[in-house]
């Protein structure tokens, strides 16, 4: 894979090229990072909880 301009520039490993919004479309909410980390702060509970059952 060659990005660049003119023929000059060497091929790019894929970790070297950035994306650029692809996937922007699949947001359909946007949420507060206090709203997140509560969430992860549930859900990571809710799993030690299920954890210490077994």
């Amino acid at each position: 894979m060659r990005y660049g301009s003119g023929g000059s520039s060497k091929a790019k490993a894929w970790r070297d090229i950035w994306g650029a919004g692809q996937g922007v479309g699949g947001i359909t909410t946007l949420n507060s990072v206090a709203d997140e980390v509560a969430t992860l702060r549930a859900d990571y509970q809710k799993s030690l909880d299920q954890l210490r059952r077994r």
